[in-house]
């Protein structure tokens, strides 16, 4: 319960301050809801969370008509929706033909909007060079911007060990990147790879992470490539590296897969990439001696050098395209040289100039890794879904009731830990202690690498509805919290409007609470992944900052997906509010009539700040207001209502607490009281 009984004189108070122990399973052992507070930070107290925000994204445009002049290369469209800079169209035709030197299916970027209603474009973000066409076209000429899917995967890449990029990707086979620094373009926006070449094509997204400056892009069946340093530019990255179409298709993992197989991976601690493969796990493994890099060595016998100059070329065909980054070794070849620009087949050029002029030089490009799609064989009928690790061990969550701990040396896996459920979705390992989102029931456990324990579980009354099922989605570790979203659908399989936001447990006291509503400002939709965000500053003796609980929050609306960032500004409409215990005050005989409520803060309000308290009497009513009647204003630290109401056996208290955006004391309640 979170509240206790006080006899005050010849009153008996009724005292609600059990905070920090978020949600109970139900509403008549402890608090009955709890969003968009903070119930953590300060001890005894619950106050107005940080909100967040949507990132600048483009409005979605489908088929509006476009015309170009070819003498300014200007498009003007007849639409109403503001185009963005960097924002991705393609272009389609009907009656005719596309302007020359566009083509369909083909992605191209905003380079600049002129007026409401102009634009340029470039084929490889604003950045880059204009895009020019020959003639206007015949027929008539349409554009649709390429939105964003449902965010699936974040990762982040770290150059020169402060600034941050990350990246995104999507239910749609989309990579997105975003960087807090300005590297790569627009602030607090995210643009569109190319990653997928013609937007025709399908390709899947089943997992995505950076290892040894290469983003590693997972579809069901094959491994994808891009070097994120920009080998043209000293391996600074620009955004016109980043979003040129040049991904490699490296592995194949598996020869026949379903789209949704898990190809969930993770950087260990001896720096191995880590994937799940079906029934296997996969590694990548950086040979000793060498630096990572995705081609499969090759050497060549009838090189060409020439002193003072960065061109090496072959009599024969022997370079391809994938060779950008590179290492490459041989006689009058500097120390540490790689491939900047493969210009053919025959020629490229490297970092720095070569040291001699000679024919017949041996050329080598070293093979850099040990690949292996089977590292580890799990039991045929299960199949890998997740990967943590505990200790030395990495531990394997499958489709069944079982977690695989494996020690990576021995050729097979110790003995499983037994599960109460099947279908393990995510782990998240905290020091010592791995937390299990498991089952369709909204359970996590925890163990310790030998027993398995309840930790937690959603609680199924706030769905309205019995024996609700629940879809987990991402979970993180982040600030002493457990942060994860999920899905809730009944068991017609009705996606339920009660769950969406962001849901976190805080370590310390075990609190379950909704931690965000996300910017689309309902409760429908879910919560899809989670990532830690902090700014790269230019300066790297500057330690890195975040706003509000710096994550960024990828999320269906239920409509559209879209990503919000955390922002160090409170919610300020009355979307923060608890609801207390339903409290017995009375029997059927004898009902009881308390005599006002009361709330106390810590710290006195501010202007634009309010408590507004509400009651209801069982849970499935309304909940009515309760005016305030003292106190209650800017300069207070408590406020008086007198009830409106009479004769219950039962009371629950909403509490609705409203701050603002301008020097904000964020209400910060101890308490309730109901005197009777």
């Amino acid at each position: 319960m979170s509240y206790r009984v006080e006899k005050n004189g010849e009153n008996i108070d009724i005292v609600i301050d059990g905070w920090p122990s978020g949600i109970a399973s139900d509403p008549y052992s402890g608090i009955g809801d709890m969003r968009n507070v903070d119930n953590s930070s300060i001890p005894g107290e619950v106050s107005v969370a940080f909100k967040t925000e949507a990132m600048i994204s483009q409005a979605p445009i489908t088929n509006a008509t476009v015309t170009v002049d070819h003498t300014t290369d200007v498009f003007t469209y007849n639409g109403t929706v503001p185009l963005e800079v960097n924002t991705c169209i393609v272009f389609t035709n009907s009656g005719g033909a596309l302007p020359a030197g566009l083509a369909a299916d083909t992605p191209y970027y905003i380079k600049t909007v002129p007026t409401p209603t102009t634009f340029t474009i470039s084929s490889v973000s604003a950045g880059g060079a204009q895009k020019l066409v020959t003639d206007n076209g015949t027929g008539t000429q349409t554009f649709s911007t390429i939105n964003m899917g449902t965010p699936k995967y974040f990762t982040k890449a770290i150059y020169e060990n402060y600034y941050n990029i990350y990246f995104l990707g999507d239910s749609n086979g989309r990579i997105w990147v975003y960087n807090s620094g300005g590297l790569v373009g627009n602030t607090n926006k995210w643009v569109y790879t190319h990653n997928r070449g013609t937007e025709s094509s399908t390709s899947g997204m089943n997992f995505l992470i950076f290892w040894k400056n290469y983003l590693f892009w997972f579809n069901s069946t094959n491994i994808y490539t891009k070097a994120i340093g920009d080998p043209t530019n000293s391996k600074i990255p620009s955004l016109a590296w980043l979003t040129s179409s040049s991904w490699s298709s490296w592995k194949i993992t598996t020869s026949s897969a379903n789209s949704t197989d898990s190809k969930y991976a993770l950087v260990g601690q001896d720096d191995i990439l880590y994937f799940c493969n079906q029934t296997y796990v996969g590694s990548i493994k950086e040979n000793v001696d060498e630096e990572f890099h995705p081609v499969t060595g090759a050497t060549a016998a009838d090189g060409i050098t020439t002193d003072n100059d960065k061109t090496i070329s072959t009599a024969t065909n022997f370079f391809t395209d994938d060779m950008v980054g590179s290492p490459i070794e041989g006689t009058g070849i500097p120390s540490g040289a790689y491939i900047t620009i493969v210009t053919d087949a025959k020629n490229v050029e490297i970092n720095e100039d070569a040291t001699i002029t000679d024919t017949g030089v041996t050329i080598t490009i070293p093979t850099s890794y040990t690949y292996n799609a089977s590292a580890l064989d799990l039991p045929t009928d299960d199949q890998a879904i997740c990967l943590a690790e505990l200790g030395t061990n990495l531990l394997i969550g499958g489709r069944n009731n079982k977690i695989y701990p494996w020690d990576r040396v021995s050729p097979s896996f110790n003995y499983p830990i037994l599960l109460s459920e099947n279908f393990v979705s995510r782990m998240v390992t905290v020091n010592t202690t791995t937390y299990i989102f498991l089952g369709y029931r909204g359970r996590i456990y925890v163990t310790n690498g030998a027993n398995v324990s309840l930790f937690a579980k959603i609680p199924d009354f706030l769905s309205d509805t019995v024996t609700p099922y629940f879809l987990w989605n991402d979970a993180i570790f982040n600030r002493n919290k457990l942060y994860f979203g999920f899905q809730c659908k009944n068991n017609s399989g009705t996606t339920l409007d009660k769950y969406g936001g962001l849901w976190s447990i805080d370590l310390q006291n075990s609190g379950i609470k909704l931690e965000n509503k996300m910017s689309y400002d309902t409760y429908a939709g879910y919560v899809s992944a989670i990532f830690p965000n902090s700014k790269s500053d230019s300066n790297p003796s500057t330690l890195p900052s975040s706003d509000g609980y710096g994550l960024f929050i990828g999320w269906y609306s239920g409509t559209t997906g879209g990503v919000d960032k955390g922002i160090s500004t409170p919610y300020v409409a009355g979307e923060s509010y608890i609801d207390s215990d339903m409290i017995p005050i009375g029997l059927f005989l004898e009902k009881r009539n308390p005599t006002n409520l009361e709330f106390k803060l810590t710290t006195p309000l501010v202007t634009g700040e309010s408590v507004a308290l509400y009651y209801r009497d069982h849970v499935t009513d309304t909940y009515t207001s309760v005016p305030i009647t003292q106190g209650g204003s800017a300069g207070d630290i408590s406020g008086i209502a007198i009830p409106n109401f009479q004769d219950l056996e039962w009371i629950q208290l909403r509490a609705v607490l409203t701050s603002t955006a301008s020097s904000p004391s964020f209400v910060r309640l101890r308490e309730l009281r109901i005197r009777s």
